[in-house]
């Protein structure tokens, strides 16, 4: 946490990295057993980052 030079509020900024291939792994069809759970985990990777996200932006923070 920093203060902020405009408005002497206290702000956060948090970096996220984009991960394809986790997306590239959640969006493909799986064609047997071992590609669903794999896919499934993805899907859940997915969606708890963009949960987490959606906290983050909630609370104030900015995100790159």
């Amino acid at each position: 946490m920093a203060r902020c030079n405009c408005c002497a509020a206290t702000c956060s900024l948090f970096v996220a990295m984009a991960q394809p291939e986790v997306e590239l792994i959640a969006q493909a069809r799986p064609r047997n057993v071992e590609q669903m759970f794999r896919a499934a985990a993805a899907q859940e990777m997915a969606g708890r980052r963009e949960l987490l996200l959606a906290r983050l932006h909630e609370q104030g923070a900015l995100d790159l």
